[in-house]
């Protein structure tokens, strides 16, 4: 195997893709259309996937490989509530980029690790993404 060309550089380093405040109606929208209705209050707080919405796009790495890509796996871990008001930074991380040969051929994939904090700094939610590139 050749050795995958994509920008180095960004491997390790946290960059911030978003920027959102939580607006009531946001979380109020996300609970009707989920069907949940009933959990509706004054100061809505969102349901423990609420803050998938703000996970945002991975940056390109410039990765010269494969003419094809889709999402292999995403884990998601909500660490506390997300709040009508909150301010959320996203901020990601290319954690590893590798190679495997398999049944379906030679494929790279790309991991992303991505964290929501409030504005008080605080985690709210964790996610790891990963991608596959084939040729």
């Amino acid at each position: 195997m050749s050795p995958i060309e994509f920008d180095h550089s960004l491997l390790g380093q946290p960059i911030v893709i978003g920027r959102n405040t939580v607006r009531p109606e946001q979380i109020v929208d996300y609970l009707i259309a989920s069907g949940e209705e009933e959990a509706l209050t004054a100061a809505p707080e969102a349901p423990p996937l609420f803050g998938i919405a703000f996970l945002g796009e991975v940056p390109p790495i410039g990765l010269q490989f494969g003419s094809r890509s889709f999402m292999a796996a995403q884990v998601y871990w909500p660490l506390q509530p997300i709040r009508a008001g909150d301010e959320l930074t996203t901020t990601t991380v290319l954690r590893e980029v590798y190679e495997k040969t398999g049944r379906s051929g030679h494929l790279v994939f790309v991991v992303w690790e991505t964290e929501l904090t409030n504005g008080r700094g605080e985690p709210v939610a964790r996610c790891r993404r990963t991608m596959v590139h084939q040729a």
